[in-house]
């Protein structure tokens, strides 16, 4: 084990409920196949919704990848400045916001999302390390594809889909080594 570099991963709440509003968004619009959450209830999103999604998407992104606590500080702290601009009105903004809180409180949340890709990450460690120099890995774990942008990746920071994390060893291996250059 090489005690200088380190693998952090993470599950971050801002990123996540970024996925579970798209979600809503794209089976409200019947985009695809139904995604988690599939909510009966039609919420009230922006008219340029998928516009606005993409650049508060990038922007989080770009703060997370910066400092990896500034995804608690969006999600609890600048929810108004992040979220709630992508909704027409305040009860669908904070249905949603509650329905996200009591799912990621719990074990079907983010300690489910951090436990289901442990072992993959583990298993690409000794690999990872080779190419290292001296410099940490900052994975943050989301639980379904972004479809309204993509899963950016920084320097030595990579947002990987669980999916993304169970196609094998060497597939994560690869994606992981390529925002290590």
């Amino acid at each position: 084990m090489n005690k200088e570099f380190y693998i952090m991963t993470e599950a971050c709440p801002a990123l996540n409920f970024f996925i579970y509003i798209q979600n809503i968004y794209g089976n409200q619009k019947k985009n695809n196949k139904p995604r988690f959450p599939y909510m009966t209830r039609e919420y009230a999103f922006r008219q340029n919704f998928e516009q606005c999604y993409k650049e508060k998407w990038g922007e989080a992104v770009s703060l997370v990848a910066e400092n990896r606590f500034n995804g608690e500080k969006l999600f609890y702290d600048q929810k108004n400045d992040f979220f709630k601009g992508l909704f027409i009105d305040d009860a669908s903004f904070n249905e949603v916001y509650q329905s996200f809180q009591v799912w990621w409180g719990s074990l079907t949340g983010q300690l489910a999302i951090t436990r289901t890709v442990d072992d993959e990450i583990s298993s690409v460690y000794d690999d990872l390390a080779k190419f290292s120099p001296k410099q940490n890995l900052y994975v943050e774990i989301v639980y379904d594809d972004c479809f309204l942008s993509d899963l950016r990746n920084r320097p030595y920071f990579s947002i990987l889909t669980i999916e993304q994390c169970l196609h094998g060893k060497e597939k994560l291996l690869a994606r992981l080594l390529t925002s290590m250059r």
